[in-house]
Formats: C-alpha cells, structure tokens, sequence
C-alpha cells in the first residue's frame, strides 16, 4: 500500500506500509476532516457522511479492529468544544463508531451518461448498472438495465420477466451488504441492436448491516455471466434480455441469504 495516494479536502496524502497516513514531511498525519456532508474516496468507493469524522493511523483500513487513538479523542474532543455543539468521542472499537454514523451511498449517476458512449462501452454500462444496482440498492438503476420481458436463470432457477426478477433476486439481494465485480469481459455486437456478452464475476455478500462487524457470516463466490443485450428504441439505452449466471465456486456460508 506504501505510495499510495488518497485525495480529501485537506490535500493529496499517502498511506504507509501500515495503513497510516502521513505527510510529505513523513510525520503522522492526524487532521480532523469537517464538513456538514463530506465525501471521502478511497479508490472507486465513495462515502458521504453527515458528522465531522477523525481518519488515521490504520483507521481507513483496519476497520473494526482498531480503536482511536487517544491523543486523537482528546484533540477531537477539545475541537468540538469550541465549536456549536458538536459530539464528545469516546474511546471504542472504530466499527462501533462507524456503525452509528449515517452513511449513504454516493449520488446515483444517471442511467444514460455523457459524452455518449460507443456501443461497446455502452452494452458494458448495461451489465455494471445491473449489478451496481444490488450493491446500492437503486432500484431505479437496476430497472433500467433490463427489459420488461428480460430472463434471469440463477444457477438453475428460472425467472421471466422483469417482476420476477426484481421480487425473486433483486429484492432479496438489494438488502444484503454485497460488491459484484465483473472482469475477462467479451463483447459481439451480432446485430445493429443486438449483442451479447462473457464475463467472470466475483461477488461477496453478507447480511445487511453486517459486513462492517468482525467475524460475520459471509459467502464469497467466483462465477461466469452469459448475457444477451437489445438496444432499446425508445430511451436508446443497451438493455439486459436474457442473463444466465452460473456460480463455479463459493466459499463461506450459503444461510447468509436466508430470509
């Protein structure tokens, strides 16, 4: 992780070979990050959180396991006085903290994106806004990667349109802390408005509000996509028709997804 750069507010830092994170005069960084609702970026992941925040040492990547630094608390804690009204810290596992702290996922981009995208690009954004749809429960976004008549076969199962769909995987997915991750990802445009597209998948779930939580129940699975794509007329938006999804192998506890 030594080098990396991490983008906030408070200028460009790095991570060092322990998760901390240090200046260019390579001291221990220690900077309260404030803001009614705040981004944070960690990579592609962003969050927005609505109460002023302390990130340091291992925190961004210890998560759960660690504790705040006491020296931190009572910087915090003499900040805060001096300001209107705002919370006094105490010392406990950071997941703790974390878990009583609103966090919401980053604003949805729109289904159609711009500059437009080339066919290729845009068959790809149909598939990553299906699966980026469980991750952050937009239902809205899932709606638009598929077709009212789309098929899924999970594993087997068969749904038929999309209703069936959304109550027999969506609905049970969507409130599930899960990532989808697509790769070897392979495009034929067979026709004008016709496709059809092979990936790897790799995806972790866990119950929702327990992936944060040390020692929860989890299920990781590695599986192959075989999708086929038709360009809608009307929103001139690439659609899912037919998914099937076969998982190839999973490790952890399949009872994660039971109701």
């Amino acid at each position: 992780m030594y080098g990396s750069h991490l983008e906030m507010t408070c200028g460009t830092i790095e991570l060092g070979h322990d998760g901390q994170l240090i200046n260019e005069a390579n001291k221990m960084l220690q900077c309260v990050y404030h803001s009614h609702l705040s981004e944070i970026a960690f990579g592609r992941y962003r969050m927005l959180l609505e109460v002023p925040v302390w990130w340091h040492a291992s925190s961004a990547f210890h998560l759960g396991m660690s504790t705040l630094n006491p020296a931190i608390l009572e910087s915090y804690n003499r900040i805060s006085q001096r300001r209107a009204n705002k919370p006094v810290l105490n010392s406990a596992p950071l997941h703790n903290l974390i878990s009583k702290i609103p966090i919401m996922a980053a604003p949805a981009l729109p289904a159609s994106l711009t500059p437009a995208l080339s066919d290729r690009d845009a068959i790809a954004d149909a598939l990553y806004r299906g699966v980026n749809a469980f991750d952050t429960a937009d239902e809205v976004l899932f709606k638009s990667a598929l077709t009212e008549d789309a098929g899924l076969v999970l594993n087997g199962t068969v749904m038929e349109g999309y209703d069936a769909i959304y109550s027999g995987c969506y609905a049970n997915i969507a409130k599930m802390d899960t990532n989808h991750f697509l790769t070897n990802m392979r495009i034929n445009i067979t026709e004008e408005s016709k496709a059809q597209v092979s990936c790897s998948a790799l995806s972790q779930y866990y119950r929702g509000g327990e992936g944060m939580k040390p020692g929860s129940d989890f299920l990781l699975a590695g599986g192959l996509y075989a999708v086929e794509f038709v360009k809608d007329a009307g929103d001139g938006l690439w659609k899912i028709k037919h998914w099937t999804l076969k998982t190839t192998w999973a490790q952890g506890d399949w009872a994660v997804f039971g109701k």
